[in-house]
């Protein structure tokens, strides 16, 4: 069979390459590894339980919601668009303008509760003063390279160690690395206008979770005309004369042969790259490769309770923990990830490193202490831990092909084959926008 264009998985950002290339007309073969779309936007079921795999929140506004309009696929979201902050035991919401500086208000508070903090209390007024001036203000932050990590950028401006925990919780809930390790210059560029299209200042939840989404996207690709394939293990990339000119899958034990004017790979910029085999790259993108894409690992705690764990509707920045520096109650907005009559509370953890493989045990120890902070007397009151997932970079569900800041171009040497996702993110994107918006770039260069 020929195609105008082949796309190897289904994640975010596969769907939304083969979607939006078959609204425009193209005869697109979508193939997918797992027997269902999505990527990591699905779940796994444990005990009645769906807990997901990756994303829960979800665009109000932005590139996800511009792409499921343009090809006519449903977004049943209920929406949140709210912000919490948890400090010293208790759960704070902060309004949607001036979130950072109310938290910050809120730590030195939870910092100074009596007269004998005052001391404490005015420090860190001081020092988060200082560090609002120097986000708002700071002038030479363009000429940053990777090497110059937040924390290291935060130590020019305060050395106070609460404010340096605070800041670790916010910075690396929104990009799953730890400050220490995460690029300053990517919290800028997350931060400026041109990255809006990326943000979740409005987000909601969809009541079957994110995975809803994934497949309204692939009901919308085949009703556009596109043929969708699943297990279907990709094994090679075809190269011709320096082009792609096709894929060879197997499904079921039968090999097939699929021919394709263009191919755009959702596996990954590596997987894709053992897929056509270094040979038919240049040695410098080879080498850039090897060298730059790092994948983010994370540890995932599901907790059930058969009481509401909290107040809250939408995900919250925890500091001052071990690990966790998020979590959020899913089933307050998605009921049906739960047997009826319990509740599901996620929780997310960068680990000591984010470099290279974690010590299990003990990353597993930190974060369930952690969910058992943020829920009291979990067990004496009916609930348990359901599942500790710690996926290390070579996990097939890490958080990201790539760290932010890290991520190779969505082009190749090869001039008719591109990579989509969240390895191959524009500067200042993260997480299923930043897989959408590689998706977009890949189609108008297409067409």
């Amino acid at each position: 069979m020929s195609y105008d264009a082949i796309i190897i998985g289904a994640g975010i950002g596969g769907l939304s390459a083969a979607a939006l290339l078959a609204h425009a007309g193209k005869q697109v073969l979508l193939l997918e590894r797992a027997d269902e779309v999505g990527g990591r936007t699905r779940s796994k079921t444990i005990e009645g339980f769906r807990i997901p795999l990756g994303a829960t929140a979800i665009q109000l506004d932005g590139i996800i919601p511009e792409i499921c309009r343009t090809v006519g696929a449903e977004m049943n979201v209920v929406e949140v668009s709210r912000t919490y902050f948890w400090v010293d035991g208790k759960i704070h919401e902060l309004p949607a303008k001036g979130s950072l500086a109310k938290m910050l208000e809120l730590f030195a508070q939870a910092g100074g509760k009596d007269q004998t903090k005052v001391m404490s209390r005015m420090a860190l007024e001081m020092a988060g003063a200082k560090a609002m001036q120097a986000l708002a203000g700071d002038t030479q932050r363009d000429s940053w390279d990777d090497s110059v990590s937040f924390r290291d950028w935060l130590l020019r401006h305060t050395n106070n160690p609460a404010i340096l925990e605070l800041f670790h919780a916010i910075t690396s809930s929104m990009s799953g690395v730890n400050d220490f390790e995460y690029p300053v210059k990517h919290w800028f560029a997350w931060a400026s206008s041109k990255a809006m299209a990326g943000r979740f200042d409005k987000y909601g939840m969809g009541p079957e979770g994110f995975a809803a989404i994934s497949r309204s996207l692939g009901d919308a690709f085949m009703r556009l005309g596109g043929e969708l394939v699943l297990n279907a293990d990709v094994q090679l990339i075809e190269v011709e004369n320096g082009r792609a000119v096709g894929v060879v899958y197997a499904v079921d034990g039968q090999t097939h042969n699929a021919r394709a004017d263009w191919v755009v790979s959702n596996a990954g910029p590596k997987e894709t790259l053992a897929l056509t085999g270094e040979q038919q790259m240049e040695p410098a993108y080879v080498e850039r490769l090897q060298t730059r894409v790092r994948s983010a690992p994370i540890v995932v705690t599901a907790v059930a309770t058969p009481f509401e764990p909290m107040d809250t509707s939408g995900m919250v920045v925890a500091a001052g923990l071990n690990r966790v520096v998020s979590f959020g109650w899913l089933t307050k907005i998605a009921p049906n990830l739960a047997p009826p009559g319990w509740h599901l509370t996620t929780f997310y953890g960068t680990p000591g490193s984010c470099i290279g493989p974690m010590d299990i045990e003990e990353e597993t120890r930190l974060n369930v202490e952690d969910a058992s902070t943020v829920i009291p007397d979990l067990e004496a009151r009916g609930g348990r831990i359901l599942d500790v997932h710690c996926r290390n970079p070579d996990d097939p569900f890490a958080l990201y092909k790539s760290w932010p800041g890290y991520d190779m171009p969505v082009e190749t040497p090869i001039p008719n084959l591109f990579n989509v996702g969240d390895g191959v993110k524009p500067l200042g994107f993260i997480g299923t926008p930043a897989a959408a918006l590689s998706a977009k770039m890949v189609v108008e260069q297409i067409l």
